[in-house]
């Protein structure tokens, strides 16, 4: 019979916590319904190909693999750090309180001390899961371009009126009406941005334009700039009206 250590009795109980508060607290497990199988990810995904190309039959390219594979793979990470921090602040948390040590694992007394690091950490893991999921509709829309108008084609994003000053300067021009236009294949390569997550780009004024999420909570939706149409004075696409500019 094998009996565990107080360090791993400890470890397992703060893995099933974990695991449960994301399940509850945004509806979906870590490694089931967010990454396995038909996950939350890839139908977010799948929804932003379908929403640019209708005909999508539901099998991927070997590229729109790569791309879904790292998402996964990015999601997971994310996730994975996010549990870890949590581990080192109940360890922390329970090796001091001494009667933990002197009697030996007592997780009762301080389960609500548990919940309340968890709960403290709510918005960000919160945040986190919806800027993944929308990083894959992002992705799925671009993928979805790349089928409908081939492999480089110009696109934009549209902020919203509330966007943030960031997004602003990133994808309008200085009249903060008309969209930046670019070549798809330029967003794609700038990777991702610093997202609280891995912190890739932590200094803002390093952010770039991008294909998923500018930053958590991002709302800005890439679209594509179909051949024969531009800008007119309030930002809307119209027709092109002699030389177009982009095609």
């Amino acid at each position: 019979m094998r009996f565990l250590t107080m360090s791993q009795k400890l470890n397992s109980h703060i893995d099933t916590m974990f695991d449960a508060f994301i399940i509850n607290t945004v509806g979906i497990g870590l490694n089931k319904s967010l990454l396995k199988g038909e996950s939350i990810l890839e139908k977010s995904f799948k929804r932003g190909i379908k929403s640019q190309e209708q005909a999508f039959s539901g099998i991927y390219t070997n590229n729109e693999f790569i791309t879904l594979d790292f998402l996964k793979s990015y999601a997971y990470s994310a996730l994975l750090k996010s549990k870890e921090n949590f581990r080192h602040k109940a360890t922390v948390l329970f090796f001091n309180n001494k009667s933990n040590v002197d009697t030996g694992v007592d997780f009762s007394s301080l389960q609500k001390a548990f919940e309340d690091l968890l709960n403290s950490d709510k918005n960000l893991l919160s945040r986190t899961i919806s800027t993944i999921i929308n990083d894959a509709y992002q992705e799925g829309r671009a993928a979805g371009i790349k089928r409908s108008l081939g492999e480089n084609p110009y696109v934009y994003k549209r902020p919203h009126a509330d966007a943030c000053s960031f997004c602003k300067s990133l994808y309008l021009k200085k009249d903060e009406v008309t969209p930046v236009v670019f070549k798809l294949k330029e967003l794609m390569e700038a990777g991702i941005n610093n997202d609280g997550r891995h912190h890739h780009r932590p200094e803002t004024t390093m952010w770039k334009a991008v294909v998923g999420s500018t930053h958590p909570w991002c709302r800005c939706v890439i679209h594509p700039l179909q051949k024969g149409n531009s800008f007119d004075e309030n930002g809307n696409v119209v027709e092109s009206k002699g030389e177009n500019f982009y095609w």
